[in-house]
């Protein structure tokens, strides 16, 4: 004989250890809370293999679909395989481009990684700067204007796309 749980959203349960457990599913994710504070993250699917196999003694559902709780990371186990970063290593030919690109002119670097909002906002700033600071102490409006320049020439090859 098989035992099936209803579809839910939250659950309690007593584990076979005597652990009062809350059960929450968001976004096919099932979270373990216990109450002894341990927190596990499961698939759904994972979650309703190992069902049938615990004796368990339901209690009550919650009202509520989210859980929260204050915590370290580290008291969080998650039993999920790590996402794919969607970001791929740019060649060093690129980062080199890039780089240039965004030294001769502030923010085409970024333009040419596809982020248009970051690279206007680099090439206004290197053209508004000098012009707002040059008759207030034009040895600062060089420093800034360079410094401009630098931190959009190492934002466009930390950020660049393959």
């Amino acid at each position: 004989m098989t035992n099936s749980i209803a579809p839910f959203k939250a659950v309690t349960f007593t584990a076979p250890n005597g652990e009062k457990i809350t059960a929450t599913k968001n976004n096919g994710v099932v979270t373990l809370v216990s109450d002894k504070g341990s927190i596990r993250q499961v698939p759904l699917e994972d979650f309703m293999k190992e069902l049938p196999t615990m004796n368990l003694k339901l209690e009550r559902t919650p009202a509520i679909d989210t859980v929260t709780f204050k915590g370290n990371e580290k008291n969080i186990e998650k039993n999920q395989e790590p996402k794919e970063e969607s970001k791929k290593e740019a060649s060093t030919a690129k980062k080199f481009g890039v780089g240039l690109a965004s030294f001769l002119l502030p923010g085409l670097g970024q333009a040419i990684n596809g982020e248009w909002g970051k690279g206007l906002g680099f090439l206004g700033g290197s053209l508004l700067y000098p012009i707002v600071m040059t008759p207030i102490c034009f040895p600062l409006a060089l420093a800034g204007t360079i410094g401009i320049g630098l931190f959009a020439t190492v934002d466009a090859v930390k950020n660049a796309k393959a």
